[in-house]
């Protein structure tokens, strides 16, 4: 109660309100659903009212930030939204949060693809570079498929310092078929007979995508 008692609400009338109804929904449980984003609106505010004994008292109000969908897919995925084709090994280098560690190729035309199972959107779209002391690959491709289109670009894994990398902002259909992939083109360094010095490694660790 308000005056800091404990009361039982098991005959209590509660009712929930939301001051966006055309943004979002209360039901008579109180569980909240966003329905709709205005793009300019960052927060809702949500309220209850108890009724019990003739007396009706209404609660002080929450307000709730909007925050944008954000998914990240890491190596570690075990549910097939993170595969690999070619030859990848298991890398002692962390990734981008505790307790995933990045993976590695040395042979040409090794691949990574992070699939985007996502609500249909506009998402900012991250890769996680790995840069080591030596041996990085300068010229890691990177392919986006939004839509119908696939998107290429290069990332230099030789230069800044392990951090994401913004790939751009892309339409998603949301459909299943969209991904991020990740392919090694520099040639194949394999130890041995390739010197140590010579060797190339090509990382990958996630994905991040932000509607």
């Amino acid at each position: 109660m308000d005056n800091g008692l404990i009361s039982d609400l098991a005959h209590a009338n509660v009712q929930y309100f939301v001051d966006r109804t055309d943004l979002a929904e209360v039901d008579s449980s109180g569980l909240l659903t966003l329905q709709s984003l205005d793009g300019a609106t960052d927060h809702i505010t949500v309220w209850a009212t108890v009724t019990m004994d003739g007396v009706t008292l209404t609660t002080t109000t929450l307000a709730i930030t909007i925050k944008d969908l954000t998914v990240i897919v890491d190596s570690t995925d075990t549910t097939g939204l993170y595969t690999t084709e070619g030859s990848w090994s298991q890398s002692n280098l962390a990734g981008y949060k505790i307790g995933v560690k990045s993976r590695y190729s040395t042979v040409q035309g090794s691949s990574a693809t992070w699939k985007a199972q996502l609500p249909a959107g506009k998402y900012t779209v991250s890769i996680y570079k790995i840069v080591h002391t030596t041996a990085n690959d300068n010229h890691v491709k990177v392919e986006v498929k939004h839509q119908s289109v696939t998107e290429v670009m290069y990332i230099d894994a030789t230069v800044g310092t392990s951090s994401w990398v913004n790939l751009g902002t892309f339409d998603f259909t949301g459909d299943g078929s969209e991904y991020v992939r990740l392919t090694r083109e520099t040639p194949t360094t394999v130890d041995p007979p390739t010197l140590p010095a010579d060797m190339i490694y090509t990382r990958v660790d996630a994905v991040n995508f932000e509607r």
